[in-house]
């Protein structure tokens, strides 16, 4: 079992945490935003647990945390601390690139990174895995460590960024996601799974603004190509018009360019939500492709492990994961449910039939499936 060990801001040695309720510990994951650890402590009167304050590092699993929250908690003569510990990669809000690049030019992640982080003073360091491609930045920089990182997934939306302590690593989609067999069956490894379909943040059309041209007239606005709406055809017509709020982005001066990133910021379908809490207390791997399976609405399809809660020390306690909610999940859901919908249709139908033949004797006993479904509907309707 890997030890927490703790080391005091400005202290040169690590010392090993023997207080820690196991019940309490735990790390909290999600993709392109948290990465933290929680637990509780209990007073030993050891050098460690006197360490355990506001940026102090703790360390766990070869990586490091930085506390950034302590709550001492006295009750019936027992004296605890809460402490709440980030990754520190997020800590790469401290550097700051004070210069700008201005004007519009194409850029690869690794450019950006380049560009923040080379020459830093607190040891961060940078790699990309995979392949990205070109895209175009307006005036980079001037800007924190940690607005590095949003421009870097706002530009590239397939990014991924994970991580080695000081060593802000950005990867492909393709190069990110990895099947390593693992299988997600209702009742069989899982004791819960909770879809959650919402339409709430549905957005298929959007108006776009691109760049403005330097034409040294304050007064007038000159665009490289007029506003104009963006549509997602199928969308529309699959669930009616949904339109969002306007998209102005400065570093677009083509149209088609331009109106393939739009699209790219819709939500064309009701988003699907997927919640599941293992039947175990395994250790989650971020990334994981695994296949999910509900025998009881016959609901297949393959999901990317996107966040996790897992108490490593607390072995009765189950691993919650959430699952992603790409296109092809919310499609597969909808299969699903239309599936369980004609099942539930057809299972009226049948009900339907038995009524009517009960009511009127053997007279229709021949009626085929077809003439029961017109006379159903006629009741229906009637």
């Amino acid at each position: 079992m890997d030890k927490l060990t703790v080391q005091g801001l400005g202290s040169a040695y690590r010392e090993p945490l023997a207080s820690v309720k196991p019940d309490t510990f735990n790390i909290q994951w999600q993709k392109n935003s948290t990465w933290q650890l929680e637990f509780t402590a209990i007073a030993d009167g050891s050098v460690a647990y006197s360490m355990l304050d506001t940026l102090s590092s703790v360390y766990f699993a070869g990586q490091q945390y930085v506390i950034s929250q302590v709550v001492p908690d006295f009750s019936q003569g027992l004296a605890s601390v809460q402490v709440t510990a980030t990754h520190i990669y997020t800590q790469v809000s401290r550097v700051r690139q004070y210069n700008t690049r201005t004007g519009t030019m194409t850029y690869q992640p690794k450019d950006v990174l380049a560009y923040y982080l080379d020459g830093n003073s607190l040891g961060y360091t940078y790699d990309v895995q995979g392949t990205f491609d070109n895209q175009q930045i307006t005036d980079l920089g001037n800007g924190s460590g940690s607005d590095m990182l949003s421009k870097i997934v706002e530009t590239w939306p397939e990014a991924v960024i994970y991580p080695d302590n000081k060593k802000i690593v950005v990867y492909s989609a393709a190069a990110w996601q990895k099947d390593l067999g693992g299988r997600i069956d209702y009742l069989h490894n899982t004791i819960e799974v909770q879809l959650t379909s919402d339409a709430t943040e549905m957005v298929n059309q959007l108006q776009v603004t691109g760049a403005s041209k330097d034409t040294g007239d304050s007064d007038t606005t000159e665009y490289y190509f007029q506003p104009h709406l963006v549509t997602d055809n199928d969308s529309v017509a699959k669930w009616g018009l949904w339109p969002g709020d306007p998209l102005e982005y400065d570093r677009f001066t083509s149209a088609s360019a331009m109106d393939a990133y739009a699209l790219t910021q819709m939500s064309p379908e009701p988003a699907l939500s997927i919640d599941v809490t293992l039947d175990d207390n395994s250790q989650p791997t971020a990334g994981e492709m695994r296949r999910l399976h509900i025998k009881d609405n016959d609901y297949t399809t393959t999901v990317e492990v996107v966040a996790f809660t897992w108490y490593p020390w607390a072995k009765a306690t189950q691993t919650a994961i959430t699952l992603n909610n790409t296109t092809q999940n919310i499609l597969d859901y909808q299969a699903a449910r239309k599936a369980q919908l004609n099942n539930s249709i057809q299972a009226e139908i049948n009900n339907l039939s038995v009524k009517i033949r009960s009511v009127a004797g053997t007279s229709i006993a021949d009626w085929t499936g077809e003439e029961v479904t017109e006379f159903g509907s006629k009741l229906n309707n009637s």
